[in-house]
């Protein structure tokens, strides 16, 4: 069940939500406008951090990748774990200088 589908049955309070209207349905979507709201979320483990791909001394030269695997509804989990063994596998190819 997707997160939004979920918050709908026990949301906690202190999630705003909001609908707005979409091309072909009405969407109800979460805000998270303060402290308390955001630490739910991540109570709830839903609340994803982006870090930055480099250092704070040398902002520059980025020295981190990160391969963000988000499978929707329809994936199933052994799906998700060849996809992450291919970006592996992909990317000790190309560190050795193959191209596949």
């Amino acid at each position: 069940m997707p997160i939004h589908e979920a918050l709908e049955i026990w949301g906690p309070d202190v999630i705003r939500r909001v609908k707005i209207r979409e091309k072909k349905k009405i969407g109800e979507y979460m805000i998270a406008d303060d402290a308390t709201a955001l630490i739910a979320l991540a109570q709830m483990g839903i609340l994803e951090i982006h870090t930055w791909n480099s250092r704070a001394d040398d902002i520059e030269h980025p020295d981190r990748v990160v391969f963000d695997l988000d499978p929707g509804d329809l994936i199933e989990w052994a799906q998700v774990v060849d996809a992450a063994r291919l970006v592996l596998t992909l990317f000790f190819d190309v560190k050795k200088g193959r191209s596949t």
